[in-house]
């Protein structure tokens, strides 16, 4: 399987949670429904799609970076 279709989304969910957080104005709660998202996307692509270790350092500090 070509990887480079998971690598892309991933980063694109990075992008994509990013912009939300540089809005000008504190994210609502449809905002940090999508950052939430983007961070269970991200582990999930990680671990099935890229075969990553599942919950490794990278996936928990999307947990510890919005608690």
């Amino acid at each position: 399987m070509d990887e480079r279709g998971p690598w892309i989304l991933y980063y694109a969910l990075a992008v994509a949670a990013a912009i939300v957080l540089a809005l000008p104005s504190r994210p609502d709660l449809l905002g940090w429904a999508v950052i939430i998202g983007a961070g269970v996307g991200a582990a999930i692509i990680r671990s099935q799609w890229l075969h990553a270790k599942a919950w490794s350092r990278t996936d928990l500090s999307w947990g510890v970076a919005f608690a």
